[in-house]
Parts: C-alpha cells; structure tokens; sequence
C-alpha cells in the first residue's frame, strides 16, 4: 500500500496497478495523527480500533486543541493513555488543555480526572486552584482542589 498527501499522476497510478500496489491519498492532519501512534502503542495497549483516534488526538495535544476532548467521551484508559503521552512530549500544550479541561467539561470526572493528572505533573498552581474553585460544581473536585490548597 503507497500512501500519499497528494495526488498520483496518471503514469504513477498506472506503475503502481501493473506491480500490484494500492494507493490512498490522504489529508496532512490525517498523516500528522498517524504519526503519533507507534509513540502511544509503545507507552499504551490501545485497541486497535482506536488507533487512528489516538494519533489524531495526540496530534491535537500538540497544537494546543482542546475542542477534540472537549466533545469526545473517550474509555478512560484510552484517555489517559493519550494524555500520558502527551504530558510526556509536550507538557505545556497539554497542561494548558488539561486545564481546559478541568474548567469546562461537561464531565465531572472528566474535571476530576484533569485536576489529578495537572497536580501529578506539578502544573497546577494557587491560582489556577483558586479559579478552579470558583466555578467547581462537583462535590468531590471541590474537595480534591480544597485538599490541594491546603
């Protein structure tokens, strides 16, 4: 299989058909996900149905995107594989998603689970605590950020 982000002209396609070969075009932020897999497969078991998911998440937590996670109920093992992995190759985007995350989610394990993986990597400070707190409505996230100013 030759895997391309663009075209193939005439000649190529036909010199590709008559070895046997296919061809798939695909999009650069298609290609740039697919990149980030092996990285995470070596850290993380992943389903392999997951996969693609993952690399285009982790490509997401290198540009700093923190929509993807925003509207995505991800299995938590899956999640946290991916921010795992992205803690550990580009902590500050993904610090600043976390925090994202634990201000906006829907999710109160979600929020939750940010705040734990933002005080494991030493990312949360008395402000962003503070300001964590003034919008907290989850019982036990209020309590884990009132445990962590203390």
């Amino acid at each position: 299989m030759m895997i391309s982000t663009s075209g193939f002209s005439r000649a190529a396609s036909n010199h590709l058909g008559t070895e046997g070969i296919a061809h798939s075009t695909i999009t650069l932020k298609e290609a740039q996900g697919l990149h980030w897999i092996p990285m995470v497969e070596e850290k993380f078991a992943v389903d392999h149905e997951f996969r693609e998911v993952s690399g285009d998440l982790v490509e997401a937590l290198r540009n700093g995107d923190a929509a993807p996670f925003l509207d995505n109920d991800l299995p938590y093992e899956e999640w946290l594989a991916i921010l795992y992995t992205g803690l550990s190759l580009f902590p500050e985007s993904t610090g600043s998603i976390l925090r994202v995350l634990a201000r906006e989610h829907f999710d109160d394990g979600v929020r939750f689970n940010s705040v734990q993986l933002l005080d494991d990597a030493d990312q949360l400070e008395a402000a962003d605590i503070d300001a964590l707190l003034k919008t907290e409505r989850d019982p036990e996230t209020a309590a884990l950020l009132r445990e962590m100013r203390a």
